[in-house]
C-alpha cells in the first residue's frame, strides 16, 4: 500500500458513534503515517469536533437537509470524484448513501459490513470488500475489524481518545465547577436526554426516576448534581433540576467543548446512553450508563470502572447488532424495560459503585 494512500473514513451519523470510532482512526494514522485521512460526515458537530484531532487531516460534510437537492449532491460528488484511493464505512453504517457515495465517487477500494439484513436495500454489493460483524463486539473493537481488508493489525490495547480542548476551555471547566459546588461535595453530571432522531428518545429512562435517584444517592452524601443536555433539552434539563431541588444546578455553556470541559471535572456522570455519556467516559470520568433497547454490548461507556444498567427484561436490548439498520418496535409497546425500571433498582448498583 502506497505511503500517500488517500483514505475516506465515513462516519455514522452520531456524535457517540464518532467517540467509539476515534481509537480505530488514531491507529489508522499511527500504521499509515503518511497516509491522509478525510472523515466524511453527516452532521457539523461532529465535523467541529473531528476538527480536533490530529489523526483526521481533512473533513467533508454531507448536509443532509440538503441531500435532496439534485445541484448539491451532484456539487458535493464533485469533490470526491476520483480524489480516494480506499473508503471504510465505519460501523454502524447500515444505509444506502454510505454505499452509494463511494461507488459513484470512483473510489477503488471500497470497505464496509455485511449486515444482517438490508443488504441489497442499503446497496452493500456496491462494495469491493465485506466484512461480517461480530455481535459480540463493542462498536470501537468492532471498526478494527475493517483493517483486515488492509492488512493491519489490531493494537493489544484499545481507549477511546478524549475530546482535546483548549487551555481556555480547560480554565473554564474548572473556574465553572468552582463557583457552583460547595467545598466538600460529590460532584455528579446527570443527562436525561439522548438524540431524538430516528425514535432515540425511547431510550431515556423517565426524568422523574432520575430525580428520585439523586434523593437515594444524597442520603449517603453530600453530592451536588450537575444537569447536562442540549439546547433542545433545555425542559428536560429544568425539569430534573426543579425536582432534584436545592442541590441540582443547569449547566449552560456556549459550546458543546465548554460542556466537555464541565464534564471532565465531574467525579461521576449517570447518563441515558448518548453523545455526552461517551464524552464523560473518553475522560476516564466513571460513567453509569442506564439502557433499555440499545445494546450495551456495542454501546456501552468504554473502558475500565463504568457501569451498565439496564431492566430486567429478558427481550432488551431489541435494537442489537442483528438489526442494525432497523429500528425495532418494543414487543410490548411502551419500552417497560426503561419505563418500568425503578430508581431503587438502579441505586442498589450504583450505590457501591459510587
Amino acid at each position: 500500500m502506497p505511503a500517500s494512500t488517500r483514505i475516506l473514513a465515513i462516519c455514522p451519523v452520531g456524535i457517540g458513534n464518532f467517540l467509539l470510532l476515534t481509537p480505530a482512526l488514531q491507529h489508522l494514522k499511527a500504521c499509515l503515517p503518511q497516509s491522509r485521512i478525510t472523515l466524511l460526515s453527516l452532521k457539523a458537530g461532529i465535523s467541529q469536533i473531528a476538527g480536533r484531532y490530529a489523526f483526521v487531516d481533512d473533513i467533508v460534510t454531507l448536509t443532509v437537509a440538503k441531500s435532496r437537492s439534485p445541484v448539491y449532491v451532484l456539487g458535493f460528488l464533485k469533490k470526491l470524484f476520483r480524489a480516494y484511493d480506499i473508503s471504510l464505512a465505519f460501523f454502524p453504517a447500515n444505509r444506502a448513501e454510505y454505499n452509494l457515495v463511494p461507488w459513484l465517487a470512483r473510489i477503488k477500494k471500497r470497505i464496509g459490513f455485511r449486515y444482517a439484513i438490508k443488504a441489497t436495500k442499503s446497496l452493500a454489493f456496491l462494495n469491493t470488500d465485506l466484512v461480517v460483524p461480530d455481535e459480540k463486539k463493542h462498536d470501537v473493537l468492532q471498526n478494527f475489524r475493517l483493517f483486515s481488508c488492509l492488512g493491519l493489525s489490531e493494537p493489544e490495547t484499545v481507549s477511546l481518545v478524549p475530546v482535546p480542548l483548549t487551555p481556555t476551555e480547560e480554565t473554564f471547566g474548572i473556574t465553572y465547577v468552582r463557583s457552583c459546588v460547595p467545598s466538600g461535595s460529590t460532584l455528579i453530571g446527570m443527562h436525561p436526554g439522548s438524540s431524538s432522531e430516528h425514535d432515540m428518545e425511547k431510550k431515556r429512562w423517565p426524568v422523574e426516576r432520575f430525580a428520585a435517584l439523586a434523593g437515594l444517592i444524597s442520603k449517603d452524601r453530600n453530592s451536588l448534581y450537575l444537569i447536562f443536555g442540549g439546547p433542545e433539552e433545555e425542559g428536560l434539563k429544568q425539569r430534573l433540576a426543579a425536582l432534584i431541588g436545592k442541590n441540582a444546578h443547569v449547566v449552560t455553556s456556549q459550546s458543546l467543548f465548554e460542556t466537555a470541559a464541565v464534564i471532565k471535572q465531574c467525579t461521576a456522570f449517570i447518563s441515558n446512553d448518548s453523545g455526552l455519556m461517551h464524552i464523560a467516559a473518553s475522560y476516564g470520568v466513571k460513567t453509569a450508563g442506564i439502557f433499555g433497547p440499545t445494546d450495551d454490548t456495542r454501546t456501552a461507556p468504554f473502558g475500565p470502572n463504568h457501569l451498565v444498567i439496564r431492566g430486567r427484561y429478558d427481550c432488551s436490548p431489541c435494537w442489537t447488532i442483528a438489526n442494525a439498520g432497523k429500528r425495532e418496535q418494543c414487543r410490548f409497546g411502551d419500552f417497560r424495560c426503561l419505563q418500568r425500571l425503578s430508581a431503587e433498582e438502579v441505586f442498589m448498583k450504583i450505590g457501591q459503585w459510587l
